[in-house]
């Protein structure tokens, strides 16, 4: 009986194998397979070099933000000083104009003074 099961066996696992290592497309399966492998080692070589381009251009634009943000903070102090110093004229200025009003009204050119003082309400309103 042993017998018996053996040769079925054998003979089941020749037909199995003929079936798999007789066949005539089998290496162009594996080429196919080959091919297949290729395309993506080729994709993920591609994505690996697009991914360090791709680093690359972050780098450069984070450096880039860097530097227009320490321009932008010196720009900014500049403009902040600028800023003071109009404050400072624009009071000066008003301020010139509501005296130079009241000397003009104390020596009789009313009109002229309320120019100057009109003038000088508008200054102080920038």
């Amino acid at each position: 009986m042993r017998y018996i099961q053996c040769i079925f066996i054998t003979v089941a696992f020749s037909c199995v194998s003929a079936s798999v290592f007789d066949r005539k497309d089998l290496p162009l399966i594996v080429g196919n397979v080959q091919n297949k492998m290729s395309v993506l080692t080729n994709a993920n070589g591609l994505a690996t070099a697009q991914i360090a381009t791709n680093a690359g251009i972050l780098a450069n634009i984070q450096t880039q933000l860097n530097q227009v943000i320490t321009t932008n903070t010196a720009t900014k102090a500049t403009n902040d000083a600028n800023n003071t110093k109009l404050t400072s004229l624009v009071i000066s200025l008003s301020s010139f104009h509501a005296a130079m009003g009241a000397t003009l009204n104390a020596n009789g050119l009313a009109g002229v003074g309320a120019a100057y003082q009109t003038l000088a309400a508008a200054i102080q309103a920038i």
